[in-house]
């Protein structure tokens, strides 16, 4: 990637890296603080009536003696289909969300604004997202339809991505991109739900590690292809093609998924 995309993701890192050092320092002082003042244990949480206490220590222990009887090897969950399913998933939602927080900046400065006034209206598709994210999390958790509260979003997430390239203008460009924001955040609250109900207790920490993980991944993955794309044809467009196909392949495997798992309902 060269020319004014290597410079603008150069110091978009570089900042994000300065940010992130920044403020790993600050909450050093805080975390050796917290190792000597708060309890380990629910017991030693003075703060907590007794019956509470009592309740907590009992179900941790209930937990750990079903986690050591039915402790299950690592690379059977990390290979676990339902595992690489839900990464797929995660995937195609990070990848759409970090490749527009990467390369959004640029598009609205290609219709000839100041810097300035590209960081106030890119925040915009942004607001609106979280506005969404929070009422369609809240739906999800009246209907209990977790799978259907995935796809739903990520499907206008994918379809919003295919009218990037007629976006010609301005206003039609931030409607566009908000619309896939939207469904792009929208997602992420009943994805999240829907995996830990299921892969269960036993399979949880391993396999949440693996689905973030390789959905880390497939976020650098796709910034990279869009950079590639529109270095070499100039179109932003044209570069958001890849991920509005991965967000339609999730979408339907996910759903294929549910299905053969018996759940005809979708209501994950």
């Amino acid at each position: 990637m060269d020319g004014a995309g290597a410079r603008f993701a150069t110091g978009t890192i570089a900042e994000c890296s300065f940010d992130g050092t920044r403020n790993s320092l600050i909450w050093i002082p805080d975390s050796i603080i917290a190792m000597f003042v708060l309890p380990s244990r629910p017991k030693d949480a003075k703060w907590l009536p007794a019956a509470e206490r009592d309740w907590l220590e009992n179900k941790l222990a209930e937990e750990t003696i079903v986690e050591q009887s039915e402790r299950l090897p690592l690379m059977k969950i990390l290979l676990s289909p339902k595992i690489l399913i839900l990464a797929l998933v995660y995937a195609s939602t990070a990848a759409i969300s970090q490749g527009l927080s990467l390369w959004q900046p640029q598009m609205i400065k290609s219709f000839g604004l100041t810097d300035v006034q590209v960081g106030w209206i890119n925040a915009v598709p942004f607001a609106a997202a979280v506005i969404v994210m929070l009422l369609w999390s809240r739906y999800s958790d009246k209907t209990r339809k977790r799978v259907m509260s995935t796809v739903i979003p990520m499907c206008v997430a994918a379809v919003g991505l295919i009218f990037i390239p007629w976006a010609v203008s301005l206003p039609l460009f931030m409607i566009v991109v908000s619309i896939v924001l939207m469904g792009t955040y929208a997602s992420k609250g009943p994805f999240w739900s829907l995996s830990t109900e299921w892969m269960g207790k036993r399979e949880a920490v391993a396999g949440v590690a693996m689905v973030n993980a390789l959905g880390s991944l497939a976020a650098f993955g796709g910034n990279w292809v869009i950079g590639a794309i529109h270095d070499n044809t100039g179109s932003f467009g044209l570069s958001m093609l890849p991920l509005m196909i991965l967000g339609f392949v999730s979408s339907a495997v996910l759903i294929i998924a549910a299905r053969a798992q018996g759940k005809k309902t979708l209501n994950v």
